[in-house]
């Protein structure tokens, strides 16, 4: 989308050219999850296409990026295996599903009311109905976006490679194709650990071009394992076995874009048993995390929750987090590596877009995505800084959990021998979480964190003790901690509503909130006599 509003199609290489300086922001996508699946498909596709053999390539192309001809001539080298209609292959699709169920088109967009749904009435807020058309253009991101985050879709209709609603994280560049490569790794890293010969048929990258359709048409019991396939297919994985009705085209205008198309399509085909990913299988824009059963240690992709994404997460997205066993992804762990040696090739103020959706089930909750510095820190200093970081993200954690508990004593607590506070939503017993205390505390501290860590950085460059910026941080959450009890305790009508209960839990609020408390100084690291 150009500046004065209006929209113009291009070819994906022509995102390289310089004389375009494309943002991310151009991309006039009707709907953030297809922004999402736009910047994963031409990352997939890059690395796909013209991964740089070594780190030297790597960085030459980044300081001097390829040629618009160049991008054109390797991105035509895989065209085949992006038609979306017609006969042979077909993107993301299995021809195998002629014959299978007719779906509308609105199922195959996350959000719209499914079967169930429909039959319970219970499209309250997405109406049935509401997306009859589907331009090309928006019918390939609806497929690509399902294939990517969605959940398993009942019996034998599986989820995509990292399950369903996984979390991606991408670093942001400048402008788009600088975003593009700095998610992109070289061959002799992408393909590292690998204990197979590396496949590089084109149906071991894209498993619809298998002369059978994906994993032979129906895979019922079978699972693919990395050394079944190229591990490029983790751009590409198809769960769903899905044929939309290219042969069914009608003039519209698309309820998604809103463009008037002469290929409108209305309507796909499906069959159960796609392609079933195992566990072997790791995604390097997605975190994972450690998960023991018995004597079985397996990594598994981090998935969206209620909670979003805030800093909270930073631990696991940003920074890995051995406690917790939470390792980053690949490509953020690769530019924690290599940023000290590139320093001022990188973006000015380097950052990561974490995005996904978080599923119910099989019911799409919500969108979630947000930015987060990345620092650039020095080696020398690393260990340390990140040490600091996870301290204060744990206390702030603490902290979060106390304020928490602090406003439920005041409004339920049974102590003072006071009656409960019971709102018409709530008679009887007082509720197990109050979810809003919580979501305001990380809101309102997020700003705060930034800075503390940008102090951490400067403080540990010239050689000076972190303790008091530590301390000053306690003093904050402290204000802010006091400040949100007030507000959901009533604590202003303390003569009014429950006064003993409100008065005890401030005052236990203030001890445990405090420079001079325990607890917060074990989290922190700080010597009693800087505590206090």
């Amino acid at each position: 989308m150009h500046a004065d509003g209006s929209r113009v199609h291009l070819a994906p290489w022509e995102i390289f050219d310089r004389k375009r300086e494309i943002k991310l922001a151009s991309l006039a996508t009707s709907r953030p999850d297809f922004q999402g699946s736009i910047v994963q498909f031409l990352i997939g596709l890059a690395q796909t296409t013209m991964a740089p053999a070594s780190d030297f390539e790597w960085l030459d192309a980044l300081q001097k990026p390829p040629d618009p001809s160049f991008v054109r001539e390797r991105f035509a080298t895989v065209a085949p295996a992006f038609n979306l209609g017609g006969d042979g292959s077909l993107f993301m699709q299995d021809p195998s599903c002629s014959d299978g169920d007719e779906i509308p088109i609105e199922w195959l967009v996350i959000g719209m009311p499914g079967d169930n749904t429909l039959k319970l009435n219970r499209d309250f807020f997405s109406k049935r109905n509401t997306v009859q058309n589907l331009c090309p253009a928006c019918a390939a991101l609806a497929l690509m976006t399902l294939q990517i985050n969605g959940p398993q879709g009942g019996k034998g209709h599986m989820t995509g490679l990292r399950g369903g609603g996984p979390l991606t994280t991408v670093i942001l560049g400048d402008s788009l194709a600088e975003t593009i490569w700095l998610n992109v790794l070289p061959e002799s890293e992408f393909f590292a650990g690998l204990k197979a010969d590396r496949k590089s048929e084109m149906h071991d990258i894209f498993p619809w071009m298998s002369v059978s359709g994906p994993g032979g048409g129906s895979t019922r019991g079978r699972k693919v394992s990395i050394t079944d396939a190229s591990q490029l297919q983790m751009f590409w994985g198809t769960g769903r076995r899905i044929l939309l009705e290219t042969g069914k085209l009608n003039e519209a205008i698309c309820d998604i874009c809103g463009e008037h198309t002469d290929s409108g399509i209305s309507s796909y085909k499906t069959k159960p048993y796609g392609i079933q990913y195992d566990e072997s299988w790791r995604h390097v824009l997605t975190p994972y995390y450690r998960k023991k059963e018995k004597e079985k240690e397996t990594m598994l992709p981090v998935h969206l929750s209620r909670e979003g994404i805030v800093y909270r997460h930073w631990l696991g997205i940003v920074q890995n987090d051995p406690e917790e066993g939470r390792e980053i992804a690949r490509v953020v762990s690769r530019f924690h590596r290599i940023s000290g040696d590139v320093w001022g090739l990188l973006p000015k103020t380097p950052r990561l877009w974490a995005f996904g959706y978080d599923f119910d089930k099989v019911k799409a909750r919500c969108w979630y995505d947000s930015v987060m510095p990345l620092l650039s820190v020095k080696e020398e200093i690393r260990e340390e800084y990140e040490r600091n970081t996870a301290q204060v993200i744990r206390a702030a954690q603490y902290s979060a959990d106390v304020v928490h508990g602090a406003v439920k004593d005041a409004l339920y607590s049974k102590e003072c021998g006071e009656k409960t506070i019971a709102g018409p939503l709530l008679p009887g017993n007082a509720p197990s979480n109050i979810p809003i205390v919580k979501v305001r505390f990380w809101a309102e501290t997020e700003s705060l964190f930034y800075q503390t860590i940008g102090m951490f950085k400067s403080a540990l460059e010239s050689g000076e003790p972190v303790e008091p910026v530590k301390a000053e941080w306690v003093k904050d959450i402290r204000a802010t901690g006091l400040s949100l009890f007030d507000f959901y305790a009533q604590a202003e009508f303390v003569d009014e509503v429950r006064p003993c209960a409100v008065v005890k839990a401030r005052k236990r609020l203030a001890m445990t909130l405090s420079p001079g408390s325990p607890r917060i100084g074990k989290i922190l690291g700080l010597p009693r006599k800087v505590a206090r």
